[in-house]
């Protein structure tokens, strides 16, 4: 699996470059299904429902409406203070959902909550109608969007897209 890492840096020449690297991954696919298109719609886009992908890079398969990577499916902790982030991008303080404490021998004890309403947002949020552009982009159900601490760092809010990304997965 590949990752589009989705920082501020796409340009229109990374993007033609990264969909050359499509076509070719393409044509190696159809050359691996003996250029049988049904076999290649069966196998690569689950089209008749015996598929054996899951994410592929130049699948248009429809997105899900919470984010398109962990950060709504995975439990991220950071070690040196017990703090629940949101992800590993955005393990602001300003963003931590809540901390746990421990007790004297070293065992935690309880959890107090810093941010419940970032954690609202990002675990109970349609992410297709939620976030800034992607409410009326026409690719919002195909799309795997942004990345919250990217565009955290590039917008100062993490719910802000970046063009070069939108255009990058458009």
């Amino acid at each position: 699996m590949t990752l589009e890492v989705r920082n501020d840096d796409w340009t229109q020449e990374s993007i033609d470059n990264y969909c050359k690297l499509l076509d070719y991954w393409i044509d190696k696919a159809f050359e691996h299904c003996n250029k049988d298109i049904h076999t290649f719609l069966e196998y690569y886009f689950n089209a008749y429902g015996n598929g054996e992908h899951g994410y592929i890079p130049w699948g248009l398969p429809k997105a899900d409406t919470f984010p398109g990577c962990t950060v709504a499916t995975s439990l991220t902790i950071r070690l040196g203070d017990l703090a629940i982030c949101p992800c590993h991008r955005t393990a602001y303080n300003k963003f931590l959902y809540a901390k746990f404490t421990l007790d004297e021998n070293g065992e935690i004890n309880n959890i107090y909550g810093l941010n419940p309403q970032m954690a609202v947002r990002i675990l109970f949020t349609n992410n297709n109608y939620g976030s800034f552009n992607c409410d009326l982009c026409k690719f919002n159900k195909y799309c795997l969007k942004g990345c919250y601490g990217s565009q955290y760092e590039n917008t100062q809010d993490p719910f802000m897209t970046i063009p070069s990304v939108c255009d990058f997965f458009k």
